[in-house]
């Protein structure tokens, strides 16, 4: 149980950390886009202000003409191969909740769903880990380095003040 809930966690993180790279379409040029906020756009940890901007491209990375047609691919090929998982996932989780809101609860059903609901989790992260790394491979050390700055400023967005431990 321990190794699931750790591994569900895994997940989250995953998925968390690609959302917004994912959430967006693309425009007609083929860019990534992603969420982009201005620092005064959150107020007391909610999202109050109108200063989201949606859509907003990956600029700081300078990406190639090249990088950007590569990187829709990847995610257009992410979006198809997740996408009916993310259904399906969706219907066993329903079907879960059925059996165990019955009236009398049938363990080995039960058991057997939760045991298809973590093995599609485990397919959609390795879908998402399999597109990182893909993401990654095709930015230079620089791209990287910066992303990795990027990233770490969007947690310190997302949860405050972050103290050095």
């Amino acid at each position: 149980m321990k190794k699931s809930i750790a591994f569900s966690t895994l997940c989250l993180s995953l998925v968390t950390a690609l959302m917004p790279a994912l959430a967006q379409g693309s425009d007609t040029k083929g860019e990534i886009k992603t969420e982009v906020k201005s620092e005064k756009s959150c107020k007391a940890g909610g999202h109050k202000g109108g200063g989201h901007k949606k859509g907003a491209r990956l600029e700081a990375l300078n990406l190639t003409e090249a990088q950007k047609a590569k990187m829709t691919e990847l995610k257009n090929s992410l979006k198809a191969s997740i996408s009916p998982k993310r259904e399906e996932l969706k219907t066993h989780r329903k079907a879960l909740g059925e059996l165990l809101s019955s009236d009398k609860i049938d363990k080995a059903a039960v058991q057997s769903e939760q045991d298809k609901i973590n093995a599609l989790s485990n397919d959609l992260a390795n879908s998402m880990l399999a597109f990182r790394i893909d993401f990654n491979e095709n930015l230079t050390a620089d791209q990287r380095k910066q992303m990795k700055e990027m990233r770490a400023s969007w947690g310190e967005k997302r949860h405050g003040h972050r103290r050095n431990s």
